[in-house]
């Protein structure tokens, strides 16, 4: 379905009607969402109506005088509308998201002291003083607890003029943060940790976002597919000019064609990809799996990690190859046998009980 309003004569005929629509409907309403508009004895039209609470009334036949030849009343008239089928006042719709990666109840922690933050949670203690949590984790909205994150990219191609406009990037990165947290949690997506620009080009117009989800939450790709499909296309509208837009923001999509067009494919980003989404050492070895991934340490390398069990492959030193029961111990970032009684040397390898001292 398109809104068709190619010349003037059109043009007129909508900004006319759309007055005298409204005094039709005797219920509060916040806008009017319609659909194919066309010159004739009937303008074949969609109008739905949007309301707050309560019952919501939409026509389905509007003639040429402004008369509603069909109304119909439903609780739930549904979310079937494409971006090509909607006019909007653009205005609200939309949700706060703030991204972060710094846990709220941050206090001061000392690096060297790696029991200053909570370490069994996978929280670390960073080089500006404060925990933070483990890279490949994130801090849960709900608890404020590390929680760890997988990861989604995906695209929207956006009018290449329409981003002339923006004269602060930042501006842009906030506004395609927030139509993307609205349309994901109208759809009920939770579990949402984070958003990100990732890149944008203003030569084609595309732009790659990220979305970090809680992994024990987070659905399949397919159903993320789908709550993005249809979380983008309830926020688009088609402008009286007959460009698609996005609610509550100045980003346009392009003309209106098949909203189809500017749905792009989702996919799953590995943590080992790029070694900021992955706590692993540079001597460990990182595995990415369904949902998550896995570090370990390189042979030839001992696992000192503060946490060994819960997060391996954090900490990996050159092992000391310790001999007559010696333990390998790291400090200072080095790693070094510590011998038991009477055994000396590097390795431990001497017996120092049969030696004399100078």
């Amino acid at each position: 379905m398109s809104l068709n309003v190619s010349n003037g004569y059109q043009k007129k005929l909508w900004t006319k009607k759309f007055s005298n629509w409204k005094h039709k409907f005797h219920e509060p309403y916040d806008r009017l969402v319609v659909g194919e508009l066309v010159v004739g004895d009937v303008v074949g039209l969609v109008v739905r109506l949007v309301e707050g609470t309560g019952c919501r009334r939409y026509c389905q036949t509007v003639t040429r005088n402004g008369e509603c030849g069909n109304v119909n009343k439903t609780n739930n008239p549904g979310n079937d509308f494409t971006a090509s089928a909607r006019i909007s006042d653009n205005t609200g719709g939309i949700g706060s998201f703030v991204p972060t990666d710094t846990l709220n109840n941050s206090t001061q922690c000392d690096e060297r002291n790696e029991d200053s933050c909570d370490i069994t949670h996978f929280e670390r203690c960073s080089k500006d003083g404060l925990c933070k949590c483990l890279r490949g984790y994130l801090p849960n909205r709900e608890d404020n607890k590390c929680v760890a994150a997988q990861f989604f990219r995906g695209e929207i191609p956006l009018d290449k003029n329409s981003l002339d406009k923006y004269g602060d990037k930042n501006t842009l990165n906030y506004e395609i943060r927030q139509v993307l947290f609205s349309g994901f949690s109208s759809q009920g997506l939770t579990g949402i940790l984070d958003i990100d620009v990732i890149s944008m080009s203003k030569k084609d117009g595309n732009v790659v976002f990220e979305i970090a989800l809680n992994k024990d939450t987070a659905p399949r790709r397919q159903q993320l597919q789908t709550m993005y499909n249809r979380g983008l296309t309830a926020s688009a509208y088609v402008d009286i000019d007959g460009m698609v837009k996005l609610s509550g923001t100045n980003l346009v999509l392009g003309q209106n064609v098949s909203m189809s067009q500017y749905l792009k494919l989702l996919s799953e980003f590995s943590h080992c990809v790029d070694p900021n989404y992955n706590y692993c050492d540079l001597n460990a070895r990182c595995t990415h799996s369904m949902r998550t991934f896995t570090c370990q340490c390189e042979e030839g390398f001992d696992d000192f990690s503060p946490d060994i069990f819960k997060a391996p492959g954090e900490n990996c030193k050159v092992s000391c190859k310790c001999e007559n029961n010696g333990t390998c111990s790291e400090g200072d970032g080095v790693s070094a046998c510590v011998c038991p009684e009477w055994y000396i040397g590097t390795n431990c390898e001497i017996n120092g009980k049969g030696h004399k001292s100078i």
